[in-house]
């Protein structure tokens, strides 16, 4: 476990802090120094723990405003109060003083951010700063994209840039075109950075929906940079992104061989087998008992072996498809949402 994982208990973000009933802080450390804070911003030090009960209502009663943008963005990147004590109260502030941010326009203050990048390690951290990103929207852009360009930068620091950068394409739709510009650069270069950060630039598109990055995502796959794990094989991406298949493609096979290769080594199934009666999990899935039912399995008289790897891959092939479904659901309660909101606005402008 990592320095960052230790100091903050960070190996889940939403558990409870060891030991500890819900509405207890269990910090004793000593006090770090905040004397270089002012109120309300200085109030954060003393919040703790997020988990526990009541630290949500205390940070809003602070009051904290716009005009405190500086101060909370000075404290989130705090070098001090980001390597405090574990069980230190003051440990907590920066992340309180990165959650504020959210609520208000910090915009001027987007580089200054750029460092707790560094912080990727911090599961907290790497989960808010994409968020807050997002929120700056066009600010964010040229340093996020001065960081993805630096090649010495770590494979985590890159990947949770891309992921950054993708939630600004979601939440700025006058964005959307430059984020899959940067994001498909990645990818274009995909031989000058690590699979994790490839993986996630891939990931973001085509969260983006970004079929115009095909190409650029062809190429990042073509050079094995892309984990299939991630989003599944070339041609589940080419699907989910709304491309046309070719089922002549070389690369299908290609890519579906070295999922399945990446199935086995990181979960083999003779674990599949012994884990999923204890998880509650099927052991033979129905698409996997229909493959058998028409195909035979290993050791049946009067039957041939099934291909493992090609049934692996029906298997994915069939979580992918309930995931694709899934996706496009959701798509379509937003548009109706979007539709019915639009419909009120005009009902709204009628009446006056």
């Amino acid at each position: 476990m990592s320095d960052e994982h230790q100091r903050r208990q960070k190996a889940d973000p939403n558990a409870r802090p060891a030991g500890a009933e819900p509405d207890e802080d269990t910090s004793t450390a000593a006090p770090v120094s905040g004397a270089s804070y002012t109120a309300p911003v200085a109030g954060l030090l003393a919040i703790g723990d997020p988990r526990t009960e009541g630290a949500e209502a205390r940070v809003a009663a602070l009051g904290l405003g716009q005009a405190h943008v500086p101060e909370l963005v000075r404290m989130a990147v705090d070098p001090e109060l980001n390597e405090a004590p574990g069980d230190s109260l003051e440990v907590w502030a920066p992340l309180h003083a990165l959650r504020a941010l959210k609520g208000f326009d910090a915009s001027a203050h987007a580089a200054e951010l750029i460092p707790l990048v560094e912080l990727h390690e911090d599961d907290w951290f790497r989960e808010e700063l994409p968020g807050v990103f997002a929120q700056i929207g066009q600010a964010a852009l040229a340093p996020l994209q001065a960081y993805l360009a630096d090649r010495a930068h770590s494979e985590w620091g890159h990947s949770l840039v891309a992921h950054a950068l993708g939630a600004i394409g979601q939440q700025h739709a006058a964005l959307r075109a430059e984020v899959v510009v940067l994001l498909s650069a990645v990818l274009q270069h995909a031989e000058q950075y690590d699979e994790l950060a490839c993986s996630f630039a891939m990931d973001a598109l085509v969260e983006l929906e970004a079929v115009e990055a095909l190409p650029a995502i062809r190429h990042a796959f073509e050079l094995d940079k892309i984990d299939p794990m991630v989003r599944g094989p070339w041609d589940a991406i080419v699907d989910e992104i709304g491309g046309e298949i070719d089922p002549d493609d070389p690369l299908i096979a290609r890519s579906r061989q070295r999922d399945a290769e990446r199935q086995e080594r990181f979960f083999p199934r003779h674990l599949r087998r012994q884990l999923n009666p204890a998880l509650g999990i099927e052991q033979e899935s129905p698409f996997a008992r229909l493959v058998r039912q028409k195909f035979g399995a290993s050791g049946m008289p009067g039957e041939s072996p099934v291909n493992p790897t090609a049934l692996q891959h029906t298997e994915a092939q069939a979580r992918k498809e309930r995931q694709r479904r899934a996706q496009a659901q959701a798509r379509k309660q937003k548009q109706k949402r979007k539709a019915a909101s639009d419909s009120r606005k005009t009902n709204r402008k009628k009446r006056k």
